[in-house]
């Protein structure tokens, strides 16, 4: 009698494993770090210690913040300027402050004239070493860039515009350009000769999925997201319409949406995208369904990539993603069909209404927002404005920057719109290398 309890108790903590670890069963204390998720992201704020000075003379239209040691970021745009901000410097730290006035300024940067010789539209970070970087422009070409230096090391010719590129760590780099199809750049063989194609207008938008180093995703002009399998001769394996009205012959004409950016969850279970009409589509990309779409009350044509709240596969708790519209920054729910939207802003509300939804004061002058990353270890966000001033945001009154690891496995919650207040002492750690491979 005794081994039969036994194998019925080994069988039902089985099954309760099995469950966990798919995510069917909470456990007990994930209403408890959400609740303290959505409580510290209430609370963020215009940072007073992290103030970031303006570097740019015209609009930031590019960032890109490392994720080895959610420290680094890199901004560029318009201007052809491309900047690297230490994030965390310590207060005394005069390379990276401000002498005056305490702001952070770059601690590196390629001149205008040193770069590219039109504006730069895409940056990104190779995502396991800080120590290389890449960069898409107008200018049709890819460059490869050795942060220590700061020198580009290699150039990739592509004839085409330049709208994103993503890399993995397999060392391609994706690009979206505008002949219709997805570029791969080797950077180990310096050949770009690989062409992922299917789409009929051009390419807007792409992203690798993280956990898996083969596929990837793409949006395009003509209102499709297509995963391909870099592997494969045949490569494409599906198309999602972002418009179900619009039929495959008729996108070549009619006004279709245009996808202005993408992310893709850490497990690759969903993808986000954000459309030129103002909307945000949530896509099961297992089941190449839409599971949720809410409109962000702002369009534009602009390359606008989502950054995701939810940066590790290890994470349960729910995702939330933050999105530019227009001198705000939205967050919202990505499983709730409803999507209650709220905001950040450079002012607080002047009231809240009942509906939940902050309608925000806009200080004159006040240019809109391009692009906004997140840092979930750190519970920190950037967001890049077309004056080409970037700002932090923190929780206000915090003792310290939250760096600690409880905070990488807490995703974020409703980001609520509050003024710019006091904030404690924050301590800061004394700065390190780019990261223990160099």
């Amino acid at each position: 009698m005794k081994d039969d309890d036994d194998d019925h108790n080994n069988f039902g903590l089985a099954r309760f494993l099995a469950a966990r670890a798919i995510g069917a069963t909470a456990h007990p204390s994930r209403p408890i770090s959400r609740t303290l998720h959505d409580l510290h992201l209430a609370r963020l704020t215009l940072s007073r210690t992290n103030a970031m000075a303006t570097h740019h003379q015209a609009a930031c239209v590019c960032l890109a913040l490392e994720h080895t040691d959610h420290r680094y970021l890199l901004s560029s745009g318009l201007d052809r300027r491309i900047a690297l901000w230490d994030t965390r410097p310590r207060v005394d730290d005069i390379s990276a402050r401000m002498s005056i006035s305490g702001r952070i300024r770059p601690i590196a940067e390629v001149a205008a004239g040193a770069g590219h010789r039109h504006a730069v539209t895409a940056v990104a970070w190779f995502p396991s070493d800080s120590g290389m970087f890449f960069t898409g422009s107008v200018d049709e070409t890819v460059r490869v860039w050795d942060t220590n230096e700061m020198a580009h090391v290699s150039e990739f010719k592509l004839q085409s515009r330049v709208a994103a590129l993503s890399a993995s760590p397999t060392a391609l780099v994706a690009v979206a350009t505008e002949d219709h199809h997805v570029r791969l750049c080797d950077v180990r063989t310096g050949s770009a000769a690989q062409v992922l194609r299917g789409h009929t207008r051009s390419v807007t938008a792409v992203a690798w999925v993280p956990c898996d180093d083969h596929l990837l995703v793409s949006g395009s002009a003509d209102g499709t997201i297509r995963m391909f399998d870099a592997r494969q001769a045949r490569s494409h394996l599906a198309t999602l319409t972002t418009d179900p009205t619009a039929s495959e012959t008729s996108t070549a004409t009619a006004r279709v949406p245009v996808i202005t950016g993408l992310a893709v969850a850490p497990g690759g279970t969903y993808a986000v995208a954000h459309l030129n009409h103002g909307r945000v589509q949530v896509w099961d990309l297992h089941e190449c369904v839409m599971t949720a779409s809410t409109r962000t009350a702002h369009a534009g044509s602009r390359a606008t990539i989502p950054a995701l709240t939810h940066q590790s596969p290890r994470q349960h708790t729910r995702p939330y993603c933050l999105v530019p519209s227009g001198r705000h920054v939205l967050a919202f729910d990505l499983r709730d069909q409803a999507a209650d939207l709220r905001s950040i802003a450079v002012a607080g509300p002047d009231e809240m209404p009942s509906t939940g939804a902050s309608r925000v004061l806009e200080p004159e002058g006040m240019a809109p927002v391009t692009q906004v990353v997140w840092s979930a270890r750190r519970g920190v966000a950037w967001s890049a404005a077309e004056d080409g001033s970037i700002t932090a945001w923190e929780a206000g009154g915090a003792s310290s920057s939250a760096t600690t690891e409880d905070i990488v496995v807490r995703p974020a919650g409703i980001i609520a719109t509050q003024s710019s207040q006091e904030g404690g002492a924050i301590k800061r750690p004394v700065p390190d290398d780019w990261s223990d491979d160099e």
